[in-house]
């Protein structure tokens, strides 16, 4: 009973930090607008959401490697819903995620406002489109992130690393910093695998399964090389390499990018 009535605090309690930060955000634009400081502004505020949701429901962020700064990319593996503001709370980051975020209440709403690079994965036409808006971004000095498995894959495994939204890190020559993500509960919760996978399952449902948790700790683990290729899929083979590396993972087998990557 009691640990149910934490976890529906922590709820009330997301819903209060989005709606406030979201507040937070709209008043400071006129000023923000003045002053020029637009980027600065939406560290604090998407940081600074990320990082209270983090505090209120038990999850602690362990980070290694080397520092992340300026202009490029950081790309890492993909296992639930909870890597966005994981990722938002330690570095300043640009978002490309899945058109569906848009459509979410509120958290859509806020994605597009900080910036957010929406993909529909399943119209292959878009991907110049979204290339071009990456590009944009590259060169107004973002670090753009984004997750190449294609999708939320699993704790032992790590899917494909698509090549399509590599195309501007091989062009522009920009860098890539590759982070591996892996999560820990405490004892007497749940397995990972229960607790913060997202797998199958709908939005609240998995949101109330983390919430009952009495601690999450994701350590995140920064690479140390900072690839660079030409070729978009050599590029993806290097970051998926590197991250299965830090992961822990066995290597995979050579020449395994598929024509799926174009995807």
């Amino acid at each position: 009973m009691l640990r149910s009535a934490r976890a529906l605090l922590r709820l009330i309690g997301w819903g209060l930090l989005t709606g406030g930060f979201a507040l937070l955000w709209l008043l400071g634009l006129p000023p923000v607008a003045l002053l020029g400081s637009w980027r600065r502004w939406r560290r604090i505020c998407f940081g600074g959401w990320a990082r209270c949701c983090l505090f209120l429901s038990g999850v602690r962020c362990e980070q290694h490697g080397p520092r992340v700064q300026g202009a490029g990319f950081l790309v890492a593996n993909h296992l639930s819903w909870l890597d966005i503001p994981v990722l938002a709370a330690r570095f300043d980051v640009v978002f490309v995620s899945m058109a569906e975020l848009g459509r979410w209440p509120l958290i859509g709403s806020m994605a597009r406002a900080f910036g957010t690079i929406l993909i529909d994965r399943s119209d292959k036409r878009s991907i110049p489109a979204v290339n071009e808006r990456i590009a944009q971004a590259l060169e107004r000095g973002e670090r753009v992130t984004f997750f190449p498995e294609g999708g939320i894959g699993a704790t032992r495994e790590l899917r494909p690393f698509r090549a399509a939204l590599f195309e501007s890190a091989a062009q522009g020559s920009w860098g890539v910093r590759c982070v591996a993500l892996s999560y820990a509960t405490g004892p007497g919760d749940d397995s990972v695998e229960e607790a913060v996978v997202w797998g199958q399952r709908p939005f609240l449902a998995q949101a109330w399964r983390l919430v009952l948790q009495n601690r999450i700790t994701v350590r995140l683990q920064v690479a140390g090389e900072e690839p660079r290729a030409r070729d978009r899929k050599q590029l993806a083979l290097r970051c998926e390499a590197l991250v299965r590396a830090e992961l822990g993972l066995p290597e995979k087998l050579e020449g395994a990018v598929a024509d799926a990557f174009e995807g």
